[in-house]
């Protein structure tokens, strides 16, 4: 933690200083690192009195929502003199818009596919027009920006950028670059410019509140790699300072709602597992989304949880069937792994990520994608580990069977009324698999009784030495 101003930043500060109309901006996809490095810089610099705009290319996660100045979070700049009209569609689809300028009126129609519009899904904002300063967080290129800088890109070359980022590979694109991968996080840079003696005075617990936030999300609460004794003195620090622990522990890893862990349950459901290869993946299609009742955006950041929580494989695939086609999320916590080489194992452009990338796959759906996408990993980690050619796909799976008279409780098609609850089976239906102490005799009495074991597939040079002495 930085006790005072380096010199080296005091260039950063005067040109800060200086400007009156900043941009505040990040990557597409952005992680919270992103969003709470930005929403820290906006809350104060508009307490230093300048006039911000804060753009990230995609909505605000709903986990993130809580942060104070987060609703000031927009998709796009608009231009300057605009008046801007948005509606909400999110719950109810438009079908078609119409207006009608008249002598001094101008009516606009909108006519949904179905429900009803209200006056609570219209906001307004004018365009924000011309900046004299971009300040970018966690970024490593001005195309990490997306359509930000895709729609604008003249500006970003006229006006002064100030480059704030941990990222290994970041090209150095501002005219200050204020990068330093050794650091947690980006929160960690941006304190050390509110060390300036002219604006500590405006931390207080709400802004140590997104600085934490910030923290916390980058080193996953403090349980990655990168948590250095920096990081944990910071948290001390603005926790003295009124950061809202608890409310940030619970926003971010507690609090989900139900669409989100309805739609975790269906991703880990379908979560398999190949040892051998050291691959895992999972999906979610249409399907799941349905059943579910959720959609691509309840599914927020599971795949760092798969990443965490599954042992075994070095490479992790994560399938989202989208209306646009299927998202591929790649991740990995092997500190040796090339991301280079399993990036070029993909003709579409790839997106960075915390801990891997993500791959989109316009108009395909899971099943169109997903078994080229194995096969080509799994010839991929072949190589790495030498592994023969003709070994298949393995996954290891308990799949036990359930007696025919065991069912769920139910309604009948005449009654209203709930079916009883089944009583516990006198037998249990699961049994372990047979050990070689045990008899053939009561093996053979499961089978004619119809019963099976519960199975297990593993290659065969992990089966215990028992299992392949024949039986005398």
């Amino acid at each position: 933690m930085t006790a005072s101003l380096p010199k080296s930043l005091e260039p950063l500060i005067s040109l800060i200083d200086r400007s009156s109309k900043i941009l505040l901006t990040g990557p597409k996809d952005g992680d919270g690192n992103a969003i709470c490095g930005i929403l820290a810089l906006q809350m104060l610099l508009v307490r230093l009195g300048k006039e911000v705009l804060s753009v990230l290319p995609e909505t605000l996660p709903k986990n993130y929502r809580f942060l104070t100045g987060s609703e000031k979070v927009r998709q796009d700049m608009g231009e300057d003199g605009n008046f801007i009209i948005s509606l909400s569609t999110k719950d109810i689809p438009v079908d078609r818009i119409k207006y009608n300028i008249k002598e001094d009126t101008v009516e606009i129609l909108v006519t949904p596919q179905s429900g009803r519009l209200s006056p609570q899904d219209v906001a307004f904002r004018q365009g924000f027009g011309e900046v004299d300063l971009i300040i970018t967080v966690e970024s490593n290129s001005l195309e990490d920006l997306g359509i930000t800088f895709a729609r604008d890109p003249e500006l970003f070359s006229k006006v002064p950028i100030i480059n704030i980022a941990t990222g290994v590979k970041n090209s150095y694109f501002g005219k200050i670059n204020l990068v330093d991968p050794s650091r947690s996080s980006s929160t960690e840079l941006i304190h050390d410019l509110f060390q300036n003696e002219a604006w500590k005075k405006h931390i207080d617990a709400d802004l140590s509140t997104i600085l934490l936030a910030g923290l916390i999300t980058s080193t996953g609460s403090f349980l990655e790699p990168n948590s250095t004794a920096g990081a944990l003195d910071l948290a001390a620090s603005l926790q003295e300072q009124g950061a809202r622990q608890s409310s940030i522990i619970d926003h971010l890893f507690k609090q989900k709602d139900p669409a989100t862990l309805k739609i975790w349950g269906r991703a880990l459901r379908n979560a398999e597992l190949d040892p051998v290869h050291k691959i895992s993946w999972s999906t979610l299609n249409k399907t799941d989304f349905e059943i579910a009742e959720a959609s691509p955006e309840d599914v927020e950041k599971i795949s760092d949880i798969l990443l965490r929580h599954i042992q075994g494989a070095e490479i992790h695939l994560f399938f989202i069937e989208t209306e646009e086609g299927t998202q591929l999320q790649v991740r990995s916590n092997k500190p040796d792994l090339l991301w280079e080489e399993v990036q070029s194992l993909f003709e579409e452009s790839t997106a960075l990520q915390k801990h891997g990338f993500d791959v989109f796959f316009a108009d395909r759906s899971v099943g169109e994608c997903q078994s080229e996408i194995l096969r080509t990993v799994l010839d991929y980690q072949k190589t790495r580990h030498n592994i023969d050619p003709d070994f298949k796909l393995q996954k290891v799976k308990l799949t036990p069977t359930s007696p025919k008279d065991v069912s769920f409780p139910h309604k009948t098609a005449d009654s209203s009324e709930t079916s009883d609850t089944p009583h516990m089976p006198e037998t249990i239906p699961f049994e372990a698999p047979l050990q070689p102490h045990e008899s053939r005799e009561r093996q053979e009495k499961e089978a004619s009784k119809g019963q099976h074991s519960a199975e297990i597939t593993l290659p065969s040079d992990t089966l215990p030495s028992w299992v392949n002495k024949k039986a005398s």
